[in-house]
């Protein structure tokens, strides 16, 4: 009894630890964020409901120039604008949202599966490298992880019976998801699959709340359709792969990415960090490292997927085992809730219209680990020293390139782009982003420059021109952003 009081309380402590350095990194990320033109488009629409206190029937261009629907985003972006009028207030609340979305699947794991496996799945997920890169700074998939969070508890907590709560909570979380991005229809795929599979029971009238009270967002789009004035939202075909072709790409895409989101593997996030790509003059990563390590942790991570796919083979395995029990235990049940995602991200990003990339299915982070957090747990019980060995360097490589991420990325360099005297800059943001000189003026340049660390204009390089609309959301271009 004293051995196990003594091994809950050091557990108690490494996870306490672990969540330290996280919540640490989140505020360094959010104080180091940079300003561009994705973030200024956003701010954009914040601003404008702060300014005018109305909602618009949409909210933003998104891939393939479909809109997104609704105006919880502007709500999202705006409330805390109106709180704090500083570009880095919706910030902020992303970070609350990590921390909120932590929190829920500490309590959800740990009661399913104990304070070790909780241990080494947060190590995973809150120190993970794919989470610290949508981290910190206003996005619309940084807002993702709360949404995937709330599925998971809500989700569990439906496992074995029928309850209005929880129920009414998932489905509410499915409709507010629409209306922050595309990948929501991953979150509706899961849920359906785990619906079918009775493997989690919905009350019906608390779905219908759930739908209701998610909708009340919805009524400006609605209002706007009745009047014959809302734009297009479902996006177009992208004609960079064939459209007979798409599905299958798509598909091979998803489940390198399923494999990816288990390991260290950020691709250019993590190759297109200082340490291995030029800055602005004056940049510098803020641990100094030679580029030759830092390429060693390319390879790594890279090599780390080979891990998440033996967890993924050995999870089929497992599942096959455990076909015929009914009900399932936690930890049975845990792993048909990972394949029911495994199988929404195939599935949904074979119907999805455009090429799909790693910010299109960051929010099956969270399931995605969890066959990763299994095989963690088994090696390090294992007998065999190499299995032990592997799955310590694993953790190792995901922090350490989280480390890397944090300290090298761009996003986290204060950089402002365009700059705030660029004619392309919108007027109505430029008081969140300074709050002295009057509008226009050159001390009005010069401070956010200081403040976000930029270079001043004659030591900046060519930087993408864009475009920027009224109300409705449109943009003209959005910045250049290659795949990870």
């Amino acid at each position: 009894m004293q051995q196990d009081q003594r091994s809950r309380e050091y557990y108690v402590w490494l996870i306490a630890a672990i969540l330290g350095v996280g919540a640490v990194l989140q505020f360094l990320l959010w104080a180091r964020q940079s300003l561009l033109a994705d973030q200024v488009m956003l701010l954009q629409i914040g601003v404008d409901f702060v300014e005018s206190g109305t909602l618009a029937p949409v909210a933003k261009e998104m891939s393939g120039h479909g809109m997104i629907p609704g105006s919880f985003l502007q709500l999202v972006i705006g409330l805390p604008l109106r709180v704090w009028r500083d570009y880095r207030a919706p910030g902020l609340l992303i970070v609350i949202s990590h921390f909120v979305a932590v929190a829920i699947v500490a309590l959800t794991l740990g009661r399913a599966m104990g304070l070790r496996f909780l241990a080494i799945f947060l190590v995973l997920y809150w120190l993970s490298p794919w989470h610290i890169a949508h981290s910190g700074f206003l996005w619309e998939p940084n807002l993702l992880l709360l949404p995937a969070a709330i599925h998971l508890g809500a989700s569990y907590a439906s496992r074995a019976e029928k309850k209005w709560l929880p129920s009414a909570v998932l489905t509410a979380t499915l409709v507010l998801t629409l209306q922050v991005h595309a990948s929501f229809v991953i979150l509706a795929i899961a849920s359906a699959y785990l619906v079918w599979r009775r493997l989690i029971k919905l009350d019906l009238r608390g779905a219908i709340a759930g739908v209701v009270v998610g909708s009340l967002t919805l009524i400006p789009t609605a209002a706007a359709f009745v009047r014959g004035r809302l734009p297009r939202i479902a996006p177009g075909r992208g004609d960079d792969v064939p459209a007979l072709l798409m599905p299958f790409a798509n598909g091979f895409k998803a489940l390198l990415y399923w494999l990816r989101l288990g390991s260290a593997d950020v691709g250019r996030r993590l190759r297109g960090t200082l340490y291995l790509a030029d800055g602005w003059p004056g940049e510098a990563p803020l641990i100094p490292l030679p580029g030759f390590v830092v390429w060693g942790f390319v390879i790594a991570a890279g090599a780390g997927i080979v891990f998440a796919a033996v967890a993924s083979w050995k999870y089929v395995r497992t599942a096959r085992a455990n076909s015929g029990r009914e009900p399932l235990d936690d930890p049975a049940w845990l792993r048909a809730y990972a394949f029911a995602f495994f199988v929404a991200v195939v599935g949904g990003s074979a119907i999805s219209p455009v090429t799909i990339q790693g910010w299109h299915v960051v929010i099956a982070l969270l399931a995605a680990l969890i066959p990763v957090a299994f095989l963690v747990q088994h090696a390090l019980d294992s007998t065999r020293r190499a299995w032990r060995v592997a799955a310590l360097a694993f953790l190792v490589v995901q922090i350490c390139v989280s480390l890397l991420v944090a300290s090298g990325n761009t996003m986290f360099m204060k950089r402002l782009e365009p700059p705030i005297d660029d004619p392309a800059f919108p007027e109505s943001v430029k008081p969140y982003v300074s709050h002295k000189g009057p509008p226009g003026t050159a001390s009005r340049t010069a401070i956010p420059l200081i403040i976000l660390g930029a270079q001043p204009p004659n030591q900046r390089g060519s930087h993408d021109k864009v475009t920027w609309s009224n109300r409705d959301g449109r943009c003209g271009h959005h910045p250049r952003r290659g795949g990870a």
